[in-house]
This record gives C-alpha cells, sequence and structure tokens, in this order.
C-alpha cells in the first residue's frame, strides 16, 4: 500500500512498507533520487530504527545480555529492522502518519513506531515517537537515509561540525576531527560520519536546503556508487555508526518511556 499526498508546495509518497519515503517534490520538482535498483537504502528516504548503519559483527551487550543480530552485510548488521515492517498508514491533517509494532526474535524489546510526515510552507518534517512496550530498558537509534538530488556542484556548511573519526572506515573511534565549518566533495568520497550542533546549509546547485533536526545530532555523509552522481545521502541519526557497541549518542529507552525526535528539510530555490 502506498498513499500519495500533495500539501501546499510538496507533494510525496509512503510506502506501508517500511514507512518508506519514495518521492518527495517541492513545487513539482523531484528533491529525492529513486532506487534504481528499488532497494529502499538506495534511494528515497528509508527509515532506519532501531540502529541506523552498521552494528558490528551484528553483536552488542546491553545491561549484561549478548544480542546476536542478523548479519545482513556479513558479518555485521546494517540499517534496523523496520525496512520490512509492515505499518499502518494514514492521511492526518497535512501529512501521512505510519503506525507499526516493531518486534523481532532477534531484538528481544517490543516498540511502538510511530512516523508522521508533515509539511508546513516550503519545510517538510518527520517526527519519531517511538514507545518501549517491554519490561526493561531497551536500546534505541533512529536514523533515516534521503538522497538529495543535485545540478553541478554541493557542498554544506553549518557551525561546528565535526567528523567522527572511525577504524576501517566504519566503526568510531570516539574520537572526533575538527571543528569545520563547510564539506566539499573529495578524493575516494564519503561513506563517513559527522556531528553537528546547528542547522546543515546543504548546497545542491541550483537549491539549497535547510536541515534542521531535534535529538539527532549525529549524521551520514555518503556519495557512492548509489547516488549515481546526481546525489548525495545527507542521513540524520540520534547516534553514532555502531552506537550499540560504542554509545556514542546511543539511548536506553526504559520500560514504558517513550522517545520523540525529528528532522526537517526546508527547500529554498537559489537566486542567480
Amino acid at each position: 500500500m502506498e498513499i500519495d499526498v500533495s500539501h501546499g508546495k510538496y507533494s510525496f509518497s509512503v510506502s506501508s512498507k517500511g514507512a518508506y519515503l519514495s518521492t518527495l517534490r517541492y513545487e513539482g520538482r523531484s528533491i529525492l533520487k529513486p532506487a534504481s535498483d528499488k532497494k529502499e537504502t538506495h534511494g528515497g528516504c528509508a527509515q532506519l530504527i532501531p540502529f541506523a548503519n552498521r552494528v558490528r559483527n551484528a553483536t552488542f551487550n546491553f545491561e549484561g545480555r549478548e544480542i546476536k543480530l542478523g548479519a545482513d552485510d556479513p558479518p555485521n548488521a546494517i540499517h534496523g529492522l523496520t525496512r520490512n515492517m509492515d505499518f499502518q498508514l494514514a492521511e492526518s491533517g497535512n501529512g501521512i502518519v505510519a503506525e507499526g509494532v516493531l518486534s523481532s526474535n532477534d531484538f528481544p524489546w517490543v516498540y511502538m513506531v510511530r512516523i508522521s510526515y508533515s509539511v508546513s510552507g516550503n519545510e517538510f518534517k518527520i517526527s519519531y515517537k517511538v514507545k518501549n512496550e517491554s519490561e526493561k530498558t531497551g536500546p534505541l537509534m533512529i536514523g533515516a537515509h534521503p538522497y538529495l538530488y543535485f545540478s553541478g556542484d554541493w557542498k554544506i556548511e553549518s557551525n561546528n561540525m565535526k567528523e567522527v573519526n572511525c577504524l576501517g572506515g566504519y566503526f568510531p573511534t570516539g574520537k572526533f576531527l575538527g571543528p569545520i565549518n563547510e564539506i566539499l566533495p573529495r578524493p575516494g568520497g564519503y561513506d563517513n560520519p559527522f556531528i553537528a550542533s546547528e542547522a546543515l546549509n546543504i548546497h545542491l546547485g541550483d537549491h539549497k536546503i535547510i536541515l534542521n533536526t531535534e535529538k539527532m545530532p549525529y549524521f551520514m555523509l555518503y556519495d557512492g556508487k548509489y547516488c549515481e552522481g546526481k546525489s548525495i545521502a545527507v542521513e540524520p541519526m540520534t547516534g553514532a555508526p555502531d552506537c550499540f557497541n560504542n554509545g556514542m549518542g546511543l539511548i536506553g529507552l526504559g520500560a514504558g518511556k517513550t522517545f520523540r525526535g525529528m528532522f526537517s528539510l526546508k527547500t529554498e530555490w537559489s537566486v542567480e
């Protein structure tokens, strides 16, 4: 099932499978690059819960318990458990609400997940509400994977950004590089995590997107082959990759407790 919504200057489509945002248009023009191979993490905007990016060796310890996840990126686990989850979709005011229950044999906690997509003027907002329905505290990380079209050149500007230093390309060491105020294309490209304390100004040639977040200070920057030379993935996250092991931004969600966070994309056309 998929729902299409047009509100104000935006139109967008959300699938019941994974609450996947397959399309997003602003004033009729596509903002998100679609997935050419139909895989949800290769285009559009996938929702990544209860972890984003990789869990090293698909294993972590939490409050004295060793948990073994499915190694879907051997030997690691990648991009959470909600991508194949069935959500109930409903139109709500100026957007769409997706609700579902995260329950898996690999993950011994049960979370109620609510993802809301809404529009206000030139701002498109994705809000998260996750409640722990289990009897014990559980680990949580939330991420999203939007592929943003660009034309010509791109750059990201923000005050006081830092790159997360990683071992072997994917796994944070706990150290940071920076601060920096600008990210530009570089030889070898990016599949790297960063942290920012302020909004990101993402310059994409003939338009700019301002990315604001609440309780999602980390982001992954990816410009590899699935970007197809015409997009970059700027992925808001509550924590760093492998936070289930390194603890960087890890949320301990108490029994019966609820976490709320959000990010928004504000689109502006460039003035020549």
